[in-house]
C-alpha cells in the first residue's frame, strides 16, 4: 500500500538532496517532517507556524506571503493566551 502523505514534502526531501532532509522520510518510525524542521529552527515556534512557512515557501510564496501568515499566526496565538 502506498503511502502519499506529505507527498510534496517527501519529493521536496527527495529532490533537495539534503541528507538530513531526505533521511527524516527513511527513518522509521517517521519523523514529522514539520516538527523535524520546528527544531532545526530552535524549537520555539508552534508547528502551525512551521507548516505554514514550509508550504508558503514550497509552493513560491516569497517573503510577503509568508510575512502576512506568520503574522496571522501569531496574532491568533497571541488573543488566545
Amino acid at each position: 500500500k502506498a503511502d502519499y502523505s506529505s507527498i510534496e514534502l517527501r519529493m521536496f526531501a527527495h529532490f533537495s538532496n539534503d541528507p538530513a532532509l531526505y533521511a527524516q522520510y527513511a527513518k522509521e518510525p517517521f519523523t514529522d517532517f514539520h516538527n523535524y524542521v520546528g527544531q532545526i529552527l530552535g524549537g520555539k515556534l508552534p508547528r502551525i507556524a512551521v507548516k505554514t512557512l514550509n508550504f508558503s515557501l514550497l509552493y513560491g510564496g516569497g517573503m510577503p506571503t509568508v510575512t502576512k501568515q506568520m503574522s496571522k499566526i501569531f496574532t491568533v496565538a497571541e488573543r488566545s493566551k
